[in-house]
């Protein structure tokens, strides 16, 4: 029987498409541990965690339970900086504490329980990581969603949602070129629904929705609602009969969100490869996508080499 003491603390890093993923890493490892899972929150980029899940879910971590995983805190004063990292890497020698990391271009597959606590740290998108967890969390995530105007807006007219991921995306040469798009738009075909475009550079969508427009597709920005705009775009997503979708981990929950309801007709196109670095394919960088989805051949932009 594993002890209670094999408790799990995820650090939470990014925004809420990565947070999702480390959220679903932790639960399942604490599934398997037979421990609690707690949250240590960083400063959200936009939505966070709390924003989408059932607060009751989510056990955040308080100053002694970060302190019990040697994890420190802004507010801690140089000593005790010094002396939580000492319990932490003693921790971990003797096997008390296990540091799981996945970072970009360093992969950690998941293998099963470990033993003492478990810290995890990085992104963990490669499938051994949410294989048991993420149906649960998928179907938690809609369950908020469903409540939104902007979920019934695009459910109800079987709406078709395309997704541009631009930001920082567009610096590192991530961004997905137009051929992509074109090729997906070839595929979907005319369905005479209503197209919305989604993302996150306001000035972006009105280039695209003018693009999409000059192709003849009645593409439209999506209506404002209270609150957070990007919990709109997440209803949207997760709403729509069909969705052309980004390379990022927000429209990939989104989406997956709306996957978790049983809908045949819906039809979601994702570009392949996930990444331009063509290297890290088979591991966390690589597309973390149901077979049901219908891969479609991309290009990325230059970026730095």
């Amino acid at each position: 029987m594993v002890s209670r003491g094999n408790d799990v603390l995820v650090h939470l890093m990014g925004g809420l498409g990565n947070q999702l993923f480390q959220y679903t890493a932790g639960l399942q490892v604490a599934s398997e541990t037979g421990g609690r899972l707690y949250i240590n929150p960083s400063a959200p980029e936009g939505v966070s965690l709390a924003d989408v899940l059932a607060p009751e879910t989510i056990s955040f971590a308080s100053t002694r339970v970060r302190r019990s995983f040697g994890q420190t805190t802004w507010s801690d004063p140089a000593p005790v900086r010094v002396a939580l990292r000492l319990q932490r890497e003693l921790a971990t020698r003797t096997g008390r504490l296990t540091i799981m990391r996945e970072r970009a271009g360093m992969e950690f597959h998941h293998t099963g329980p470990s033993s003492g606590k478990s810290l995890l740290i990085g992104w963990f998108m490669h499938p051994s990581w949410y294989a048991n967890t993420m149906g649960p969390v998928g179907a938690q995530l809609l369950e908020r969603l469903r409540e939104h105007p902007a979920y019934l807006l695009a459910s109800t007219g079987n709406a078709t949602v395309i997704s541009f991921r631009r930001g920082d995306f567009v610096r590192w040469g991530w961004d997905l070129s137009a051929g992509y798009y074109e090729n997906a738009l070839d595929r979907l075909g005319n369905t005479g629904a209503p197209c919305f475009v989604v993302g996150d550079d306001s000035l972006f969508l009105d280039f695209a929705r003018d693009w999409l427009v000059g192709r003849g597709i009645a593409a439209q920005r999506v209506p404002s609602f209270d609150g957070s705009p990007g919990i709109t775009d997440l209803a949207m997503l997760a709403g729509a009969g069909s969705v052309i979708m980004s390379n990022s981990s927000f429209c990939w929950w989104g989406v997956m969100a709306g996957d978790s309801e049983a809908r045949p007709d819906r039809r979601v196109f994702v570009p392949a490869p996930w990444n331009r670095k063509r290297k890290h394919e088979g591991g966390l960088t690589s597309a973390p996508k149901p077979v049901a989805w219908i891969p479609v051949p991309s290009t990325f932009g230059r970026g730095p080499e």
